[in-house]
């Protein structure tokens, strides 16, 4: 007779840490602590019904949480109930029946603002400076929409120079919960993985900054350390 909390803790120590990437296991883990903070989390195992986790569903959505948070507190807590059930620890999979909100019922998300074009323009002025190795690193992004972990995670060994192209197959990535970045050997998904065309401009970005780098091969936005920026 164990709680919820402590049962999806074992299971997420035992089982899911080695089984999935280390940027996987950290929101999982941030799904977790969330969950601690509802009533639910105490409940024992044994006395789960599909109504309680309907109304644990229904709660997020009363209390303003987004569709993307309360999916992935309904995922965490239904892969807890698929492996139980498949352990014998649990006799009925109580998750099948659960009902997400639909989309049309939540609020709608803010919309981002972006750059104006003078913004862009006044941006581009310091950037260039190239007080800091970051500049460039922000210069190369805006030219090839390369995701902040995919830039720092770039090698020399990346730049296939007599292409004008760019290997992407690696990101950095921030482990929040235990305080370390690490990078990872593979972009954010399968498709990430790619080849991009650099342009003149995106060549001229990584020339400057090849003059300042020390190691061929090494990162190249890297730090006193060697270590990405």
């Amino acid at each position: 007779m164990r709680a919820l909390s402590v049962c999806i803790r074992e299971w997420l120590d035992n089982t899911k840490r080695l089984s999935v990437k280390p940027a996987t296991f950290d929101r999982l883990e941030t799904t977790y602590a969330a969950l601690l903070k509802h009533p639910i989390a105490s409940q024992l195992v044994h006395t789960l019904t599909t109504s309680d986790l309907q109304r644990y569903i229904n709660s997020l959505a009363a209390d303003g949480y987004s569709l993307s948070t309360i999916k992935k507190q309904y995922h965490l807590v239904s892969a807890y109930i698929k492996y139980a059930n498949g352990e014998g620890l649990m006799l009925r999979p109580i998750h099948n029946n659960v009902k997400l909100p639909a989309k049309s019922t939540m609020q709608s998300k803010r919309s981002v603002p972006t750059y104006t074009k003078p913004e862009e323009i006044a941006l581009r002025k310091v950037l260039t400076t190239g007080k800091r190795l970051g500049y460039y690193a922000a210069l190369l992004m805006l030219e090839t929409g390369l995701r902040v972990g995919e830039a720092l995670a770039l090698t020399w060994d990346d730049v296939q120079w007599e292409r004008s192209a760019l290997s992407v197959n690696k990101t950095l990535i921030r482990i929040a919960n235990r305080r370390r970045i690490e990078v990872q050997d593979s972009a954010k998904s399968h498709t990430s993985n790619r080849i991009i065309p650099l342009s003149k401009t995106a060549i001229e970005i990584l020339e400057k900054v090849c003059e300042r780098s020390e190691d061929p091969h090494g990162y190249i936005f890297a730090g006193e350390d060697g270590r990405p920026i």
